[in-house]
């Protein structure tokens, strides 16, 4: 699952998702280059770039969630009380 993230809580060495106008890619943080324009990633996966690439600050950067069992068992109970709750056994959060 991938969450939306700004650009300042980036971390070096993270893996991110990045979306761009005309392509999509799978990347890995390596630092701000001169007052955080542009950012610098390594790419891990994409159809249109490779190795170390340069994005500007106004892509749609995304954080992956893991998701273990715990979090889905969780989210199946809150799912349950909601759907109690409003009444709306089709509700998925």
């Amino acid at each position: 699952m991938f969450v939306w993230i700004p650009f300042t809580k980036l971390i070096i060495g993270q893996k991110y998702k990045i979306i761009g106008q005309y392509e999509e890619c799978i990347a890995i943080f390596k630092g701000y280059c001169r007052h955080c324009l542009p950012l610098r990633f390594t790419i891990v996966k994409s159809k249109r770039y490779s190795g170390d690439v340069l994005f500007s600050i106004d892509r749609e950067i995304y954080e992956f969630l893991p998701q273990n069992p715990q979090w889905k068992m969780e989210r199946r109970s809150v799912n349950l009380i909601v759907r109690r709750l409003i009444g709306d056994d089709n509700f998925e959060w």
